[in-house]
C-alpha cells in the first residue's frame, strides 16, 4: 500500500481493541488536547485515535488548510489507510471536530468507502443551522484572540503571556474559525450511521432547537445532557464514557459485559 503523510496520533495503539474510536478536535486544539480521553478510554479497551489538522503539532510544517473541503482532503488518504485493517470503528467530533466528521462521512458514503459504526458528536449544533457567529475574519489579531478566548473559549487565557507561542498558533487558529465562517451546508443523503449526540448543560452555543435538525442527517438519533459547560467531557468524563459505550454495546461493537 502507498504510504500517506500521517493525519493522526495513537498514544495508546492496541492492536487487541475491540474497536478504534476516532477524535477530531475542536477549534484552536490538537491531539494533546484530547490525551485525558485517549487515556481513559484505554482503560476500557479502547484504542483511540486523534485526528491532527494542518499548522500545528505533528503537522506544523503543513500550511493550515482555507476551506473544510481543504481539510478533508488533508485528512482523508491518511484515515483512509489506517482504518482500512477491518477493525470497526466510530467518529467522535467536538465542536468544529463534529462538522468535520460529520462531513467526512458524508463524504466517504457518497464515494462508497467504509463509514464508522457510530457518529459522536458534542458542542456543536445542526449543520444546517449558522447560529450567532463572528465574522472572525475581519478582526484584527488582538480583537480575534480576546473573542477566542472569552467567547469560544478555545484557548486558555494564558497563551497571551506567550508572545512566541500565541505567534506560532495564530495561523492555526485563524484557519479553525475561517473553516466554520466559510462553511456552506448542503442538504444530502442520509447518513448510514446512526447519530449520538452528547452535550453539556451550560454550554451558550447548543439548546434543544439548535440540535433537532440533526435528526435529518439519520435514521437513528439519541441525544443525551451533561452536567457542565461547551467542555463538559472534562468534569463529566466517566458519565461520557459510559453513554459512549452502552451506545456500542447496543450496537454489537463491544462484548455486553466488557469495554
Amino acid at each position: 500500500m502507498q504510504e500517506v503523510a500521517r493525519a493522526y496520533s495513537i498514544p495508546f495503539p492496541d492492536p487487541d481493541a475491540a474497536f478504534r474510536l476516532v477524535v477530531f478536535p475542536h477549534a484552536g486544539s490538537g491531539t494533546a488536547f484530547y490525551h485525558f480521553l485517549a487515556k481513559a478510554f484505554a482503560g476500557a479497551g479502547i484504542e483511540t485515535l486523534t485526528v491532527a489538522y494542518p499548522g500545528r503539532e505533528i503537522r506544523i510544517a503543513e500550511p493550515p488548510p482555507e476551506s473544510l473541503p481543504e481539510l478533508l482532503a488533508t485528512l482523508a488518504p491518511s484515515l483512509a489507510q489506517v482504518l482500512s485493517d477491518g477493525r470497526p470503528f466510530i467518529f467522535y467530533g467536538h465542536s468544529l471536530g463534529g462538522l468535520v466528521a460529520f462531513e467526512m462521512i458524508r463524504s466517504w458514503q457518497a464515494g462508497g468507502l467504509p463509514v464508522p459504526a457510530l457518529f459522536v458528536c458534542s458542542g456543536r449544533q445542526a449543520p444546517g443551522i449558522r447560529g450567532d457567529i463572528l465574522a472572525m475574519d475581519t478582526l484584527s489579531d488582538d480583537a480575534f484572540i480576546e473573542a477566542v478566548i472569552t467567547r469560544y473559549q478555545a484557548i486558555p487565557r494564558e497563551v497571551v503571556q506567550h508572545p512566541e507561542l500565541l505567534e506560532l498558533i495564530l495561523p492555526a487558529l485563524r484557519s479553525d474559525f475561517r473553516m466554520v465562517d466559510r462553511y456552506v451546508y448542503r442538504p444530502g443523503p442520509r447518513m448510514t450511521c446512526p447519530i449520538v449526540l452528547a452535550n453539556g448543560v451550560d454550554d451558550p452555543w447548543v439548546e434543544e432547537k439548535t440540535l433537532a435538525p440533526w435528526e435529518n442527517e439519520t435514521a437513528s438519533l439519541t441525544s443525551r445532557w451533561f452536567d457542565g459547560g461547551h467542555f463538559f467531557i472534562r468534569n463529566s468524563l466517566e458519565a461520557f464514557q459510559d453513554y459512549l459505550l452502552a451506545s456500542c454495546r447496543m450496537r454489537g461493537l463491544c462484548p455486553a459485559g466488557g469495554a
